[in-house]
């Protein structure tokens, strides 16, 4: 019945949006949605984004204002994987959060709006240690591993299927706390961790308006966040604005619910970092609301993350054939681009990235091909050191889950290890005929790669009970 009634309502709502969205390309009758009352009733639970996406509209004019990194940066360099053996296996520790076997493995069949169909809801607790699932979870979705590795964080439904709810469990599985999603008279539709104390969460109000706020997912007490900073930017119609394209908020901007869903606070609440007019990004300090730094990006970038100490912000920009990486100080002072893919690999696009727990790498997915990269395509690991600035590639194709079930998951990815010392991702296993996929984990020092599991999908990694 759950599946039957969640199936219906994601119909439904693909319907609605597909609507909205013609609506919305159709200047004489669209409607005008920036003078909305907020709707304090708002009962939108997570809806699917529209069909036909708004094409990329940047030109090459649309430049970064910025420093380029003071000295040469490092040439790419390349470190292959090797596939170790059965008898041989890395030292893993910790407990891995997996997605539940997939209903289906025919990955060439596809729902009306281009999506796989293959994700079963649910989850479970996987001990590296001994190699024993501690605990399943049958009906969670969209789960997130706190930063420190101690909480997950999942949502869930009452036996209705209409009322939402956040459960915190620990690394063993425990139940830590559970509670409805409806506060303050409106269901919130997403959320992030901000910090390993804090979850952010974000309620629509009407057709684009969104409250944001922090909750302490321990003691449910909660504050609204400042959205209205000094110029923020406010898109007209969300639907043919690339501002969605930030997608540090990932559920939002799927939905293209970017007003006050692109402000992006540091793990610290201490600096702030928003869209302006004309493609400008802002980092303010928070206390004394003063501009430490700002650049203009194409389309005001994409992806904007702070490192896990909160002492850096990356984001990518894509300029001529390339998405370069950017990054600025806490403390303010020019956005220096710190890689050169556009001279060196001709072609380069990024479709995701994470920072390591120490805030010394990045994780990034690369794809040096020619074309736009398609939902479900795989790209090259590739590692970056942020002081030295090298990347090396790791030769080996691997996919972000989100890239083709972005409903389900929403995590970035890939997913380092508690320690920093490895990286787990998802492969398939015939790029051109994909049948079945692995997660697999590799240690980027040595390039040794291990097969964890068969068609699941990761979703974090836990420090050890």
């Amino acid at each position: 019945m759950f599946g039957i009634k969640r199936f219906i309502y994601f119909v439904c709502m693909m319907v609605l949006l597909t609507t909205i969205s013609s609506c919305a390309n159709n200047p004489e009758s669209a409607a005008t949605d920036t003078d909305l009352p907020p709707n304090e009733n708002a009962d939108l639970l997570f809806t699917p984004s529209p069909v036909n996406t708004p094409p990329h509209t940047s030109t090459p004019e649309e430049m970064v204002t910025s420093t380029p990194s003071p000295e040469p940066l490092p040439t790419v360099k390349a470190q292959c994987v090797n596939d170790i053996s059965e008898s041989q296996k890395l030292d893993l520790q910790g407990v891995l959060v997996l997605n539940r076997p997939y209903k289906q493995v025919d990955f060439q069949a596809m729902d009306e709006s281009g999506q796989y169909q293959a994700f079963d809801y649910g989850f479970y607790f996987f001990n590296l240690n001994n190699k024993q699932i501690i605990k399943s979870i049958s009906d969670g979705l969209l789960e997130q591993v706190s930063p420190d590795g101690k909480y997950l964080a999942y949502i869930h439904y009452d036996s209705s299927g209409d009322k939402m709810f956040l459960g915190i469990l620990d690394n063993n599985g425990k139940a830590v706390n559970d509670f409805s999603l409806f506060i303050d008279g409106g269901w919130q539709d997403y959320y992030n961790w901000q910090n390993s104390e804090l979850i952010r969460i974000v309620a629509t109000r009407g057709a684009v308006k969104v409250s944001s706020r922090f909750l302490d997912p321990f003691t449910k007490s909660h504050s609204l966040l400042k959205t209205d900073w000094n110029d923020t930017y406010n898109p007209a119609n969300p639907y043919v604005d690339n501002v969605a394209d930030w997608k540090f908020d990932r559920r939002a901007t799927k939905t293209f619910n970017v007003y006050g869903a692109n402000i992006l606070y540091d793990p610290t609440l201490t600096r702030v970092v928003y869209p302006k007019d004309d493609s400008v990004v802002s980092l303010v300090d928070v206390e004394s609301e003063t501009e430490l730094a700002s650049a203009k990006f194409t389309d005001w970038g994409r992806i904007p993350s702070w490192s896990p100490n909160g002492e850096y912000l990356t984001i990518l920009n894509h300029e001529g054939n390339a998405d370069e990486f950017y990054i600025v100080s806490k403390d303010g002072g020019e956005f220096q681009r710190i890689t050169n893919f556009a001279e060196e690999l001709g072609f380069a696009t990024i479709t995701d990235y994470t920072w390591s727990p120490d805030s010394t790498l990045i994780a990034f997915w690369l794809n040096t091909g020619q074309d736009e990269v398609a939902d479900g395509e795989q790209s090259e690991l590739a590692i970056m050191d942020v002081s030295s600035k090298q990347v090396t590639r790791l030769c080996i194709q691997g996919i972000s889950t989100n890239a083709y079930d972005p409903w389900t998951m929403l995590h970035p990815e890939p997913v380092w290890s508690p320690d920093g010392k490895y990286i787990m991702f998802t492969q398939w296993d015939d790029v051109d005929n994909p049948r079945n996929f692995y997660v697999l984990v590799v240690d980027p020092t040595t390039g040794e790669l291990e097969n964890i599991s068969q068609n699941t999908a990761p979703i974090g990694w836990m420090i050890a009970p």
